[in-house]
């Protein structure tokens, strides 16, 4: 296993391995594209955009949540190949322990650490992988998610959200439709011969819903059934929503960080991201 020294830029180990790797699951899933990873005295963060420009993944890992996080400068830019990144976590067990690291001299290459000991992990034996990826140079582009004027936000199971989003993906359905009303929220989906509805009833909490009004706007379904691949993550989910403006969902990730992700209306009238 690879131990922290003088010679790392960059060290990051957590137990939390199989959690990264659900993220990135989810983030190679929706950019499809090279892109960036600050890494900052705070954590490592993802802030970017699809080729299409209708949704936006931003993910956050806390240095504080990390077992171990050393950064030996103020701040680093990792280009990354989300795809790539991913395949290098896709074996990664519950019980594994991963560690990132980037050595002094060899800043265009990020380490990987797999950790398994013998008689907790699926393998059986005690074994440690090493593996590397080239770091890229792409494009750095600050963006941001405002989501503090948001004046309708709700709480719901993250079990029932991607039971609803698989349930109109099985219909062949490519968009749905979300409606809050009342203290109501309606999910709604067309497919080729047939039309689903599922109503959520929600608890009428001020600190949930800031103004209880009403809400019509549909989505591409597909961008948001990648999302849903959290729930194994969170039990619940954070939706937020503004007339005229991209709908976000946020949801804490066990206790290692929070992801977000913003989707377009598929209509013309919406403010950009």
């Amino acid at each position: 296993m690879t131990e922290y020294d003088d010679n790392k830029l960059f060290y990051a180990k957590t137990v939390q391995g199989h959690v990264i790797k659900t993220l990135f699951e989810i983030i190679k899933g929706t950019l499809e594209h090279d892109t960036n990873m600050r890494i900052t005295k705070d954590g490592i963060t993802i802030k970017d955009m699809d080729g299409s420009h209708t949704a936006l993944v931003h993910m956050k890992l806390n240095a504080d949540s990390m077992n171990q996080f050393v950064l030996n400068k103020d701040k680093l830019t990792v280009g990354i190949n989300a795809h790539k990144f991913y395949s290098h976590l896709k074996t990664i067990y519950r019980d594994e322990i991963l560690t990132l690291f980037i050595e002094r001299g060899k800043e265009n290459v990020m380490g990987f650490s797999v950790y398994a000991k013998g008689g907790s992990s699926l393998a059986g034996s005690s074994w440690v992988s090493d593996r590397y990826l080239n770091i890229l140079d792409v494009n750095d582009e600050e963006l941001h998610i405002n989501d503090k004027d948001y004046n309708l936000i709700v709480n719901m199971s993250s079990q029932t959200f991607q039971k609803v989003c698989r349930e109109f993906k099985n219909i062949a359905a490519n968009t749905i439709t979300i409606i809050h009303d009342n203290n109501l929220l309606i999910f709604e989906a067309k497919g080729d011969s047939s039309r689903q509805q599922t109503y959520v009833p929600l608890n009428n909490d001020p600190e949930e819903s800031k103004e209880q009004e009403h809400y019509h706007a549909t989505f591409n379904l597909n961008k948001i059934v990648e999302f849903t691949k959290f729930q194994s993550l969170s039990s619940t989910i954070q939706i937020c929503m503004k007339k005229e403006c991209p709908i976000i969902f946020k949801c804490p990730i066990s206790d290692i960080g929070e992801l977000k992700v913003c989707v377009t209306p598929v209509s013309d009238e919406y403010t950009d991201l």
